[in-house]
């Protein structure tokens, strides 16, 4: 069972091993933001990590500080670059 189906509504999020590739969207669905990625290679970073009820703006902060990314914001776009992962 996916324990993130009801994120959305209840924004609390566990991913074990994870391709960012499929976090972002249920991350998107959860928040009425957009979040972008300036690499191709950013979607194969894997993120392990629970987050209970946190911002969005907190919880784009420790992915990228977890996957040695950095964030940025133009008004309902967060921006994700750095290297990636192969």
């Amino acid at each position: 069972v996916n324990s993130n189906v009801w994120g959305y509504a209840t924004r609390k999020f566990t991913f074990k091993d994870v391709p960012l590739a499929e976090v972002i969207p249920v991350i998107e669905k959860a928040y009425p933001y957009s979040i972008k990625l300036l690499s191709k290679e950013i979607n194969n970073c894997k993120l392990t990590a629970t987050f209970d009820n946190v911002s969005i703006e907190k919880m784009l902060n420790l992915i990228a500080e977890t996957l040695n990314l950095s964030v940025n914001r133009n008004g309902t776009v967060f921006i994700l670059e750095g290297e990636g992962c192969p």
